[in-house]
């Protein structure tokens, strides 16, 4: 059995993402837009992060199905409740540099620039994209 991982998580993930752009002011195409491309911007971080790295990897594994990975536990369903964005988005910003390296703010300015959006919605965009693909990932790990 195989499945598109991209098109999955931009199906589970995509409107909650570009609503929560919506919800602080982008327009709805540029919203739409860079959540589309946060979403494997994040997934390639996570490949890049575990290629070649057994301690990387070990921490991604752990994260997705240990206890140190308990804080993304339901952060689809709070994001898409709207229930306390903002601790998702520390959540993220305290795993950007060490899951996604130095290239998380380029990156993030990358999307803005391409969507139309704003380099601080772009920084928020990743914050938030970040624990939610974990979430999901962590869901479905088992």
């Amino acid at each position: 059995m195989s499945f598109d991982l991209g098109s999955l998580l931009q199906s589970q993930l995509g409107n909650v993402l570009s609503q929560f752009l919506s919800q602080n002011g982008e327009p709805a195409e540029g919203s739409a837009k860079a959540a589309g491309l946060a979403i494997p911007a994040v997934v390639a971080g996570l490949v890049k992060h575990v290629s070649g790295d057994t301690q990387n990897a070990a921490g991604l594994f752990d994260l997705l199905s240990g206890a140190s990975g308990n804080a993304l536990n339901g952060a689809l369903s709070q994001a898409t409740s709207g229930t306390d964005l903002g601790s998702l988005i520390d959540l993220g910003k305290s795993l950007l540099p060490n899951l996604l390296g130095g290239s998380a703010a380029n990156v993030s300015d990358e999307i803005a620039r391409e969507s139309g959006i704003s380099k601080v919605s772009g920084g928020s965009l990743m914050a938030l994209a970040l624990p939610l693909v974990l979430s999901f990932l962590r869901r479905h790990a088992d």
